[in-house]
């Protein structure tokens, strides 16, 4: 594994890659450890079907910030919507702020030659079709050191600040390691600048999903949901933020487990904070974003909510844009009757996509939801869902549980407040191996 050279300890640096832990959205409070423990229990499945990919490396797919053509047309058609009830109601404004980094312009590489380790000799080769993806920062590719093993490599462009790179690098060592993120391997110092090393991922990740099939099930929403939930409850309890959550950094290890990448925009909590800068993608940003208020974990919850109801009904809900807020949209497209979402998916929108972080729904939670608690969730899906959707009358499936009051639900399986009836179909042992 590489190691920081400057203080020859192992490190975990952070990508543009989303790691999070559980904490309080409305006091910006980290949880306790138990507490945590027991959401990620409440949500754990069975990973017998990934039992040999274990103890190397995992395939998945890193960053790409531009979106597929799919992802660009429901864009399109959301700012339409938009646009007609920008004439109807005015929107709240924001003050004017530009918190992004300036960066020199940036010179295009043509495909690299082997990157090489100065300090331990290890020469990574790039694979014939090598690039994964492109972003705002550099190139990532698929690389193979001289073990053959495989990872990918993010390689920055020319002119990004070391700051910026350092920032990504510290937001990693912070995240650490869980079953839900990218697994970051450390740094690699070529000649021709650091270079960070992470897990081979799929090169099909949730948007490449979404923009084949638009809608997916319930039942896949439930499966993709929980992962998500768990991961981003870890960095959380990190006290991190994720500030960029979107379907492109939803990726996939090999048996389709979700890892959640990207962590270049991430910061940390900070309850003194009394203003904050725009961060994350048009479509999934939270609206105290849009007014620069101070960021809580409920930003990362309203962009979950955002994929939640991108997942159902095939279309991105977009109520906010950069500097404009929709408050009503939302009551709007539930109500229509093109809507997809089914009762208990639009109660879970509606708590997920409040605008007063305040009021929002608190990811500790989400397990305790009925979209979450009632009906059928798959322990296991494969790549087939890329191009179809599964046929769960194979997957042993389980009768739907009925509504219980929690006080019900609690006596009979005997599980704390924060854990729901999910743990009795999933392995709570399978986490630590796949680390």
């Amino acid at each position: 594994m590489p190691v920081n050279h400057h203080s020859g300890v192992s490190i975990a640096p952070i990508t543009h890659s989303p790691y999070i832990s559980i904490g309080d959205s409305s006091q910006g409070t980290g949880l306790p450890l138990q507490t945590i423990d027991s959401i990620q229990r409440s949500f754990e499945y069975s990973e017998t079907s990934s039992q040999t990919a274990r103890g190397s490396w995992s395939s998945l797919q890193l960053f790409s910030s531009e979106r597929s053509n799919g992802s660009q047309a429901r864009a399109a058609e959301s700012q339409e919507m938009n646009r007609e009830e920008s004439r109807e109601e005015s929107p709240e404004g924001s003050r004017e702020r530009n918190d992004t980094p300036e960066q020199e312009t940036r010179t295009e590489p043509e495909k690299p030659r082997p990157f090489f380790d100065k300090h331990t000799g290890e020469e990574y080769a790039v694979a014939q079709d090598g690039l994964l993806g492109e972003g705002g920062f550099g190139s990532v590719y698929k690389v193979t050191n001289r073990k053959s093993e495989c990872f990918a490599l993010k390689w920055y462009w020319q002119g990004v600040r070391d700051k910026d790179i350092q920032h990504e690098v510290t937001m990693l060592e912070a995240a650490g390691k869980h079953t839900h993120l990218v697994k970051y391997f450390g740094t690699i110092e070529d000649p021709r600048g650091l270079c960070l090393l992470f897990e081979l991922c799929l090169s099909r990740n949730l948007n490449t999903l979404l923009s084949n099939r638009r809608a997916i099930t319930e039942e896949e929403t439930r499966y993709f949901g929980t992962e998500i939930a768990i991961g981003l409850a870890h960095l959380h309890g990190q006290g991190l933020i994720h500030c960029d959550l979107k379907p492109e950094n939803i990726l996939f290890a090999s048996g389709m487990r979700v890892r959640i990448g990207d962590l270049g925009l991430a910061e940390r909590f900070d309850s003194k904070s009394k203003d904050g800068r725009r961060v994350g993608t048009d479509g999934f940003r939270a609206p105290e974003v849009v007014d620069l208020k101070p960021h809580t974990y409920a930003l990362d919850v309203f962009s979950f909510g955002c994929m939640i109801y991108l997942m159902l009904q095939g279309e991105e809900a977009w109520l906010t844009e950069e500097k404009t807020k929709y408050p009503n949209k939302l009551e709007k497209l539930l109500g229509m009757k093109e809507c997809k979402l089914k009762p208990n998916a639009k109660d879970l929108v509606m708590l997920m996509l409040e605008f007063d972080p305040k009021k929002r729904l608190q990811l500790k939670d989400l397990s305790r939801q009925k979209f979450f608690k009632v009906g059928y969730s798959p322990t296991v899906l494969n790549e087939g869902v890329f191009k179809s959707v599964p046929d769960f009358t194979t997957d042993g499936k389980r009768k739907a549980i009925p509504s219980e009051s929690e006080q019900e639900v609690n006596t009979k399986v005997k599980l704390d407040p924060y854990c729901d009836l999910a743990i009795l179909y999933r392995n709570t042992d399978s986490y630590e191996a796949d680390l």
